[in-house]
């Protein structure tokens, strides 16, 4: 395993990619400090200062590359869960939520065949950037290790990936906050859909009950959930 640890940089999911490039049968971490440019889904900008974790993870040739997104939403709130006591949950499809308020998000990109890069933002012992976040600090009133930290989400990662995708999807739902929920969902075109989230689909996709019949959504943004 090929680990980076910057001070600052753009953001780690640029630096993972172009050493995945030369290296796709390498698993590979980049850690900053700092992002400049940090992203996340739907190609939104993500505050990265100082005291966050941030970081890439280029798994070769992973299982079900499909369902990575679940399965590291999955793997970062097993994490913190048990590395906390904190009652983490799951936002569809893969925001870190306490209480309501955002703790981290994933960003899954897949480049080739050949590799999957998978982006962990966690909002740790930074001061929440926006008021409809938080941070393990900010709720536990103490810093946790963040290197500790890291090696816990990728060994909880490696545990994941060789469970079922039934397994995994069990696990999954049972911390999502979403299912039973109505919400409202917009996409990218700004076209936005509204219904009760009633089950997560095999593939990923969250199956909506709305006026029109049964949909099955697997790309969009929960911007509501009551």
């Amino acid at each position: 395993m090929l680990i980076v640890k910057l001070r600052k940089t753009t953001s780690t999911m640029d630096v993972a990619r172009r050493l995945a490039e030369n290296n796709p049968q390498e698993t590979i971490v980049v850690l900053a400090e700092e992002q400049t440019a940090g992203r996340g889904r739907l190609d939104r900008s993500w505050e990265s200062p100082k005291g966050g974790l941030w970081a890439s993870i280029v798994l070769p040739s992973p299982p079900y590359s499909d369902l990575l997104s679940i399965v590291a939403g999955l793997s970062v709130a097993n994490t913190l869960r048990k590395a906390t006591g904190l009652d983490v949950k799951i936002k569809w499809p893969n925001d870190i939520v306490f209480e309501g308020k955002k703790m981290g998000g994933i960003l899954v990109e897949i480049p080739s065949k050949s590799y999957a890069i998978i982006g962990v933002g966690v909002n740790v012992n930074n001061d929440p950037p926006l008021p409809t976040a938080t941070s393990v600090k900010t709720v536990l009133g103490k810093e946790v290790d963040l290197d500790g930290l890291l090696k816990a989400i990728i060994e909880e990662l490696n545990r994941v990936l060789k469970s079922s995708r039934r397994e995994t999807l069990a696990r999954y739902k049972a911390l999502l906050l979403t299912i039973r929920k109505m919400v409202r969902i917009k996409f990218v075109d700004g076209k936005v859909i509204e219904g009760t989230a009633v089950d997560v689909a095999d593939n990923g996709a969250l199956i909506l009950e709305t006026p029109s019949g049964i949909v099955e959504v697997l790309e969009g943004d929960v911007e509501r959930a009551h």
